[in-house]
């Protein structure tokens, strides 16, 4: 599972990468091509192709945007609560894996240098568009789940300041080595 999984990633992440890369370098947008920034940026394709997978958006069928559905939860929070009450720890493993599956999002997008208010923007627009084709998947489409993808995202992002703190106050000033 894990061979196919990673063979699938990079059948489709690679790709992705290279026309990002080609337009990137065709609209002039990057002059210093770092390695390290290219890995960041690879590491984020293989990611997004997988939160695609796992979401279910490569099993979207034409023949389901016609199926019925149940209404989606448009109305936040009050519906977990009621099934946090009903189901318990079920319910709460599942917040926690919305929130997870985000984590490495804001992490990724912060290491490519981008603002919060971008990583919040991106994310959210990103969660809406899964939760919309999840409801014409067949599946369950849930505002909750954008609040916790959201969530997510930002606490990604805030490991990436503290990393990014702690390095700094890591570093040792050039002028002391001397």
């Amino acid at each position: 599972l894990l061979v196919n999984l990673t063979l699938f990633t990079l059948i489709f992440a690679t790709p992705i990468y290279l026309v990002y890369a080609l337009i990137l370098k065709l609209l002039k947008k990057r002059t210093d091509w770092k390695l390290s920034i290219c890995f960041i940026e690879f590491i984020f394709c293989c990611y997004f192709v997988n939160l695609l997978r796992l979401t279910g958006m490569f099993n979207i069928c034409l023949s389901n945007f016609s199926d019925s559905h149940a209404s989606p939860n448009i109305v936040p929070i009050i519906n977990t609560l009621k099934e946090v009450m009903d189901y318990g720890f079920y319910v709460l493993k599942q917040v926690c894996l919305n929130i997870l599956l985000f984590v490495p999002f804001g992490l990724l997008v912060g290491l490519i240098k981008q603002s919060g208010r971008n990583i919040l923007i991106a994310s959210l627009i990103i969660s809406v568009t899964i939760e919309a084709l999840q409801y014409y998947n067949g599946r369950f489409a849930d505002i909750d789940d954008v609040i916790w993808n959201v969530s997510g995202a930002l606490i990604g992002y805030l490991v990436y300041l503290s990393y990014q703190k702690i390095k700094h106050l890591l570093m040792i000033p050039k002028a002391a080595t001397n």
